[in-house]
């Protein structure tokens, strides 16, 4: 029996390694959770995102995070409803930024405010 402290797509990385040499039955991941976060009412959970994807053989290879062929049609309606979601004493802006050809993805910029 193997345990492994996992967080983040290294550790994917690693956990999908270790799967190909030992059995995955004797193997248990515990995964970081501290990064989690509830965005527009949705638990999200990226780093067992992240190792459940890579494990699965879903992860976008690409960004090295996210699943493969996601799209971001629910953030671009968000954006253009307000695009600023409130975490706690946190506001998140979301915004496109250019990654060159082949793609998009999403900057997120942080002012500490109350809502308005």
């Amino acid at each position: 029996m193997l345990t492994a402290l996992a967080g983040g797509v290294g550790a994917a990385k690693l956990l999908a390694g270790l799967v190909q040499v030992v059995d995955p039955a004797d193997i248990t991941g515990i995964v970081n959770t501290g990064d989690d976060v509830v965005l527009h009412g949705l638990h999200i959970s990226p780093d067992l995102d992240t190792v459940t994807y890579t494990l699965a053989g879903l992860d976008n290879k690409e960004t090295g995070w996210g699943l493969a062929g996601e799209t971001w049609t629910v953030m671009d309606a968000l954006e253009r409803l307000g695009g600023e979601t409130w975490f706690g004493s946190v506001t998140r802006t979301w915004r496109p930024t250019s990654t060159g050809p082949g793609g998009s993805k999403r900057e997120r910029a942080s002012r500490r405010s109350p809502p308005s």
